[in-house]
């Protein structure tokens, strides 16, 4: 009930706003089932518009309860979300250090492909 909830609050939206990070955040409180957890994850992975930040801070939500609750999950699924949380993370790290160098030399991509492009509008002519 809860993940077709959140599937619908994403469905719906079209941007990363707080009240969208406020709906899922009330629908994951009551989540108990790991199996759950992996599947709103894997939702959230697959918004397109939602930020790097937002994905990060329900990761962090979710490594959060497995820490607190220890008690309420099977040993070895809880190890297996953990694991894949912390590998989720390491990703959200490498793509935010690329896209934080892509916007640092945005300006210089954008002048090479510039030039690579007139060099080609030549290239073409010349044929």
């Amino acid at each position: 009930m809860i993940v077709r909830q959140v599937r619908r609050l994403l469905k719906d939206g079209t941007d990363d706003n707080d009240t969208l990070k406020n709906d899922i955040h009330q629908q994951m409180k009551g989540l108990i089932s790991l199996d759950s957890q992996s599947e709103i994850l894997d939702l959230l992975f697959h918004t397109d518009y939602l930020h790097l930040n937002t994905i990060q801070m329900f990761i962090e939500e979710i490594l959060a309860d497995l820490e607190k609750n220890p008690h309420h999950h099977n040993p070895q699924e809880s190890i297996h979300l953990q694991e894949f949380c912390n590998n989720a993370m390491n990703l959200l790290e490498i793509y935010k250090t690329i896209e934080q160098n892509r916007n640092e030399h945005l300006s210089l991509i954008s002048k090479t492909e510039d030039l690579f492009s007139k060099e080609v509008d030549e290239f073409l002519l010349a044929i």
